[in-house]
């Protein structure tokens, strides 16, 4: 026993003398390499950055007029991934829920009547929120921060929404299935207004007519109504649609059943309906074919070369073969990251090279770009002007948000100090206020700049025709909405708000910085720790995604789940060069400059 004690107290010596030792070491270490813990067990939170419950709920939501598909698609539409309804699948593309949407939409899509839209219909429109409030985890922890970008991918939204809705569209059989779906649909939101407006004890004919098998009394009606529609759908005029249909309506006399079982397909007063509804249905079908062909130039517009990928887009490519020409699809090459709006009240140019000042001539192209209604012989949209300004302004509240300690750890206050120094010799001299850098100077990827100065029709430069076409578009909605300069003397950002061709890079301030990986304009770089690596110490390939990482301030590549896009840097457009400043500071300087711009 005795022997067995001192055995114990020469352990306990030994455990002591290691762990004086040990200990020291391992908070070094800890300093220099661990990830910051959440030191809290809030899970979920809006961080704030000055808007109001209700200017967010404005912001999530409000309707451009850019409505591109009827709400009812979304609903009846099926997502060939997950088999779900497609509105249940947007969280996929990027999307940030918002589950008190009383129409299920997330943050960033509007449902709302379109002026071109039959029977004032709900259409889903595109706007601010849907790329500039983004959400991001750490740990498990979510925080949704509006004014930041958001990690949507457009690109695979449209091809995926166009690839089912081709797949629907050429079929007889499932293009009836999706109109009945529709219809049900708009039943059962309760909607007023209704795209295929249809007396009730018809709709639930067809509704019959759908689940009709073979040796079932409606089989020949269902039969009828497939071929009838899918003619009627891809005819080249509403007219000829319109047409189709009448012939389809007096196809129907005669396949009523003659036996009579008291259900709804025997009535004689809804299949009188039903032809009625079917006669007048032309217009509805045009219109529905337009915005289905709007779809498709839409997603040609955002194929490329160069995948965008989460949180990037090539809205300039866009925009130029949807407004500037059409005979011939201008492939992307040049995706640029969403840029943060935290500040933006004092923004004068906007976009990474710093091409407009128009604010609202910029905000029609861009409704324009993600699907308004636009006729070009006219330049009358069903863009709303009153409603953007209102966007604008909301907009003009968002303030950089505080770096929240609860979830990303504390702040290390005496780094802060050391690289608050460092800030000021090495980034202020760009970061102080705006200011347009040459491509030669700051040697990030040239790809962008150079697109947008190379584009022009007859002589004109891109920032011509989109002041031309901006101005029309703009000024014949201003008119008929009664839009007035007291209007627009609030947002827009100059006495002569123009657009220009730069060559260069815009810079401006950096706060709320850490909100807004991946870094440089075409979001090559992952972290600040790794921008102010020389190049060739930066990462050529990384997972994207919504994960933080708290120490390197950015995205945690590592921790971005299976399946995460990889962003490569060899492709066109996505190099990860230059922005070399601070590269050659010593590892210790680099960790204070990181650590005080946590607080921007």
């Amino acid at each position: 026993m005795k022997k067995l004690s001192l055995f114990l107290l020469a352990m306990a010596i030994c455990l002591v003398a290691f762990r004086s030792w040990w200990q020291p070491r391992l908070a070094k270490e800890a300093a220099e390499l661990s990830v910051p813990r959440a030191t809290s067990d809030l899970r979920e939170t809006r961080l704030d950055v000055g808007l109001s419950e209700a200017e967010a709920k404005l912001w999530h939501h409000h309707d451009e007029g850019s409505g591109f598909l009827p709400l009812s698609f979304f609903y009846a539409l099926e997502d060939s991934q997950t088999g779900k309804p497609f509105i249940e699948a947007l969280s996929r593309f990027g999307f940030v829920p918002d589950p008190s949407n009383q129409h299920g939409l997330p943050i960033g899509l509007s449902a709302a009547p379109l002026s071109t839209a039959p029977n004032k219909a709900l259409m889903v429109g595109v706007s601010c929120a849907a790329c500039h409030s983004g959400q991001y985890t750490y740990q498990g922890a979510v925080m949704t921060i509006d004014g930041a970008p958001n990690m949507l991918d457009f690109e695979a939204l449209l091809d995926s929404l166009e690839g089912d809705l081709a797949a629907t569209l050429g079929s007889p059989s499932k293009l009836f299935k999706l109109i009945e779906s529709v219809m049900a649909w708009e039943q059962r939101l309760g909607a007023e207004e209704k795209l295929l407006e249809m007396h009730p004890s018809a709709r639930r004919l067809v509704a019959d007519a759908a689940e009709a098998d073979e040796g079932h009394p409606l089989k020949a009606t269902r039969a009828h109504l497939e071929a009838g529609l899918h003619a009627a759908y891809h005819a080249e005029t509403p007219a000829a649609a319109s047409a189709r249909l009448i012939d389809v309506a007096g196809g129907l006399q005669g396949l009523a059943p003659e036996a009579s079982d008291g259900g709804a397909n025997d009535d004689a007063g809804a299949w009188q309906h039903l032809k009625d509804g079917f006669a007048k249905m032309g217009e509805d079908l045009a219109f529905l074919r337009r915005h289905g062909e709007r779809l498709v130039t839409l997603k040609k517009s955002y194929v490329g070369e160069t995948a965008g990928g989460p949180g990037r887009a090539d809205s300039f490519d866009a925009i130029w073969d949807l407004l500037v020409q059409t005979e011939q699809v201008t492939p992307m090459t040049a995706p640029v990251s969403i840029p943060h709006l935290f500040g933006y009240a004092d923004f004068h140019w906007v976009h990474w090279d710093g091409n407009s000042s128009a604010a609202m001539g910029r905000d029609y192209a861009q409704a324009i770009a993600l699907g308004a209604d636009y006729f070009r012989d006219t330049h009358v949209s069903t863009v709303l002007p009153h409603n953007v300004i209102e966007l604008e302004l909301t907009a003009h509240r968002l303030q950089a948000p505080v770096w929240p300690a609860e979830f990303l750890g504390a702040i290390d206050a005496q780094l802060v100090v050391k690289g608050e120094a460092l800030y000021a010799q090495h980034c202020l001299s760009c970061h102080s206020e705006e200011t347009l850098t040459p491509l030669e100077e700051i040697g990030t990827d040239p790809q962008r700049a150079e697109n947008f100065a190379a584009l022009s029709q007859d002589g004109k430069s891109y920032a011509d025709l989109l002041i031309e076409l901006g101005n029309a578009a703009a000024s014949s909605s201003f008119a008929s909405h009664g839009v007035t300069e007291e209007d627009l003397a609030p947002v827009e950002r100059s006495d002569h708000p123009t657009w220009r061709v730069t060559g260069a890079y815009h810079t401006r301030r950096l706060g709320g910085i850490w909100a807004s990986p991946p870094y440089l304009h075409n979001g090559s770089v992952p972290t600040l720790w790794d921008l102010l690596q020389p190049v060739s110490a930066r990462p050529q390939k990384f997972a994207v995604g919504r994960e933080l990482d708290a120490k390197k301030v950015g995205i945690d590549v590592d921790r971005q789940g299976a399946g995460a896009w990889v962003f490569d840097v060899t492709q066109k457009g996505n190099a990860n060069t230059g922005h070399t400043y601070g590269s050659k500071l010593v590892d210790a300087d680099k960790w204070a400059l990181v650590e005080y711009m946590k607080t921007l």
